[in-house]
């Protein structure tokens, strides 16, 4: 697969609809891992397209598949890695157009050695709020949640090669927010295990020991579920940002 031609061709298809709305389903895709709609099978060029409309025709280009029903519904999801990789591309491509947001991916690449060698993750906070700092400078951020803040970092964690990228991963009662697997061939250290929180600057004096409490837990009891199925030695981060992307806090769990 052609990932370049590809997120194009998502682009050319969303010049059909709204910009916005396009928008709002990859998101959901993205966030809720499936997005529901119905089934158009016959296309009418005298009206505007909607939502069914772009949910078709990503499943007939092969962009999603259906996995179900809900009432009279179908749930349409990622067929692959590949797609959802695909997608985070797509999203930084559109930052880059809409924003002029560029990411440095050569810093990237080197906090992503340092937790894959040395167990560090400092670069990547850093890179992290350099990131947000810029996507969220022009946002309303009302009605901004944590599912968007991890489809930011997402999206920024899809630019490097080295690890490939699980988001919620469902492990017994609950699902891992990132799990950073080693992308063979790895000469690394140490795969990851990321809690990611979002706190509201007005809020963040009165809630953040709470969310920092509840973190740490989550995060032991992610890292106890996946440790079994990781191939190197498993550290796990918790990280807690505000509206403004700066991260409040942020520590290493072993």
């Amino acid at each position: 697969m052609n990932i370049a031609s590809d997120y194009r061709k998502i682009g050319n298809l969303f010049q059909l609809f709204d910009a916005r709305k396009g928008m709002e389903v990859i998101n959901e895709l993205l966030e809720e891992d499936a997005a529901y709609g119905n089934l158009t099978t016959q296309f009418n060029l005298e009206r505007e397209f909607d939502r069914d409309d772009l949910l078709s025709l990503l499943l007939y280009m092969g962009f999603v598949t259906m996995e179900g029903t809900l009432g009279r519904m179908y749930r349409f999801g990622m067929p692959n890695y590949v797609i959802r990789e695909l997608y985070y591309r797509y999203l930084y491509e559109d930052l880059v157009r809409r924003e002029r947001v560029r990411v440095d991916v050569h810093r990237l690449e080197m906090a992503l050695v340092e937790m894959a060698y040395e167990g560090r993750i400092e670069g990547l906070v850093r890179m992290v709020e350099d990131f947000l700092g810029k996507v969220l400078s022009n946002r309303d951020m009302r009605g901004f949640r944590e599912g968007h803040l991890k489809v930011h970092i997402l999206t920024l964690l899809h630019l490097s090669r080295l690890y490939y990228v699980q988001s919620e991963l469902e492990v017994e009662r609950g699902y891992v927010d990132v799990f950073l697997r080693g992308m063979e061939p790895f000469d690394g250290r140490y795969e990851w295990v990321l809690e990611l929180k979002y706190v509201r600057g007005e809020d963040l004096e009165g809630m953040l020991a709470r969310v920092k409490e509840e973190g740490r837990e989550l995060l032991r009891g992610y890292m106890d579920k996946v440790r079994p199925q990781a191939r190197y030695p498993l550290r796990g981060a918790l990280m807690v940002f505000t509206g403004q992307g700066e991260c409040a806090f942020w520590e290493v769990v072993q």
